[in-house]
């Protein structure tokens, strides 16, 4: 029997809980995290974060994967990432009301993950460079990187020709939440990601989606991307 017609109100009915949204929010880093772990970070109780999870399961939208007695969960779909990244960027703004929020808020702002790539003022301003040194074309939305840019990720150490082999979108980008402009994602975005990670020029940090630029980072960030 065919497929019918996607259920969008399901989907708009899951995200209309709070909780659920906290939830996802934690996952949107694209790391494995106990149920304990997602509590804590979310501010919900594990039970409710076990029920969630459970429905998030039965959507395909997480994985789960047992290791010794713990249970760890993460994002299975990076469109879901994408959707909650998406649904930010046009939500009003919560009122912030403690020094801890404030922090907080400053730090994802300047860099964090969106899934599996760089986001935040940092990922704008790569992204923004990269348009600007016409390594990457875009053309009514549609992203298309040219010779110089494939130069220009190989001399960095990554391999164009595997990224492109790959069984995802190569080059595309996502609407930033908090710039309200794009940043890069695909394999092209997650490769970047992944480089800065080796060579530290960026450091994750373990109970937030924010990154912190190292000094390193700094330095290389300004030399190569020109981003002061």
């Amino acid at each position: 029997m065919s497929s019918g017609v996607p259920d969008i109100v399901k989907v708009t009915r899951i995200l209309a809980d709070q909780s659920r949204v906290d939830i996802l929010t934690v996952l949107m880093d694209g790391k494995f995290h106990t149920v304990n772990e997602i509590s804590k970070y979310a501010k919900v109780k594990p039970n409710t974060t076990s029920y969630h999870l459970t429905k998030f399961l039965e959507l395909d939208w997480v994985e789960s994967n047992r290791a010794g007695r713990f249970k760890y969960y993460r994002l299975k779909k990076k469109e879901i990432a994408t959707i909650i990244e998406n649904f930010m960027s046009i939500a009003p703004r919560k009122e912030i009301k403690s020094f801890n929020q404030n922090s907080e808020m400053k730090k994802l702002k300047q860099s964090r993950t969106c899934y599996d790539h760089i986001a935040g003022e940092l990922g704008v301003q790569i992204f923004n460079f990269l348009i600007q040194k016409k390594y990457i074309l875009d053309k009514d939305s549609e992203l298309t990187l040219t010779l110089e840019g494939e130069s220009f990720f190989n001399n960095l150490g990554i391999d164009i020709n595997s990224l492109k082999c790959k069984k995802r979108n190569f080059c595309t980008s996502c609407i930033d939440w908090s710039e309200r402009q794009y940043h890069l994602s695909g394999s092209l975005g997650n490769a970047l990601y992944l480089l800065f990670l080796e060579k530290e020029w960026i450091s994750r940090n373990f109970n937030s989606r924010s990154l912190t630029i190292t000094s390193e980072g700094q330095k290389n960030l300004d030399t190569i991307f020109c981003i002061n």
